[in-house]
Parts: C-alpha cells; structure tokens; sequence
C-alpha cells in the first residue's frame, strides 16, 4: 500500500518515497510505502522537489482543482453555500485506490474555525461543519474510491446561521482538511 498525506499537521510517516510541496493551499504530499522506519517533517519545515529514500515501484498522485477554495462573504439567507471541485488521480497502476478526507486537527475538527495571526481560535467556530460531497467532516470522513488514473468531483459545501458571529477585519473561518490516498484498496 502507498499512502499520500497532505494537510498542515505535523507528519508521521512509515518511510517516504517522494516528498512534494503545492501551492495555494499550503499543501504537503508525502508518498510513503510501510516500513519500520519512522520519519517526521514539521509543519512549515521548507521542502521543495522530490526526495527518494527507496525504490519506487507503483506511484500515486493527486491533485484538487482549484487548489484553494473561498465562499467570500457569507449570508445565511442565501444557504447553503456551495464550490465545486475536482480530485484528479495520477498513477502509474490500474489498482484499485481510495482517497479518504478528514479534519482531525484539535482547532477545527471539521468545522470552520476563526484565524487570525496564523493562530486558530477553537472558541470561535460557525455552528456547522464542512461538508464535502454531503459527509460532514465534524461527524464522519469522507472516502472517494477509484482505480487508475482519473478524476473525481468534490462539491464543498458550508451552511452558516444568524447565530454565527461575524469576524472583524482581518480573520477569517478557515479548515484545512486532510487528503490520504491508499493504493492497492480493496475495499
């Protein structure tokens, strides 16, 4: 099984293969392949291109389309609101594979959350949870299944209330979740 991970949690991984960093949404993916080997990388820690450490053999990639995904001002008389999205799988097998999404980060556990300063403020969260193809990340994760290469939609969707505060200028609510993609699935 090969696993990619990307968020911006602190990693804990078996043995990376390829090591890559993305852009807007300060994504990291890490490839790794089960071994006793542990290895850690640090949130923010400056990467950049491949790094090998083994042999590859079958390689998985993804990519969400658009990589950083804004509903702007929100009002809750106009919910829910809704952004499409697309998950494209890049590998160089036929077998099977699954992509789960979560949020497990302590600040937000699937829900929108203020920030500010580069700081969560887990007191301040709207009173729903993300949804991404109608599984709310505060409750359950979310798992898209495939096998070779293709593409997936993703439909991100947030419902906000009157209840919910407004923020002053300069935070906003923000989630980053999480992408895991297992090769070799058989589920």
């Amino acid at each position: 099984m090969i696993e990619v991970r990307f968020g911006l949690a602190q990693i804990m991984i078996p043995s990376i293969l390829s090591l890559f960093l993305l852009g807007a949404l300060g994504v990291i993916i890490f490839a790794a392949q089960p071994s006793s080997a542990v290895i850690y990388a640090a949130p923010g820690q400056p990467v950049s291109d491949t790094i090998s450490l083994a042999t590859e053999s079958d390689w998985i990639s993804i990519e969400i389309i658009p990589s950083q995904i804004s509903f702007g001002m929100l009002n809750p008389s106009d919910i829910p609101f809704i952004q499409e999205g697309t998950l494209n799988v890049y590998c160089d097998t036929s077998e099977d594979w699954v992509v789960t999404v979560t949020d497990n980060d302590g600040d937000t556990l699937g829900y929108m959350t203020k920030y500010s300063n580069l700081v969560y403020d887990p007191t301040k969260r709207l009173s729903s949870g993300m949804k991404i193809n109608g599984v709310d990340l505060s409750i359950s994760d979310l798992s898209v299944s495939g096998s070779g290469p293709g593409n997936k939609p993703l439909i991100f969707e947030q419902t906000i209330s009157w209840e919910d505060t407004p923020l002053p200028d300069g935070c906003v609510y923000r989630i980053v979740p999480v992408f895991i993609v297992s090769i070799g699935y058989s589920g």
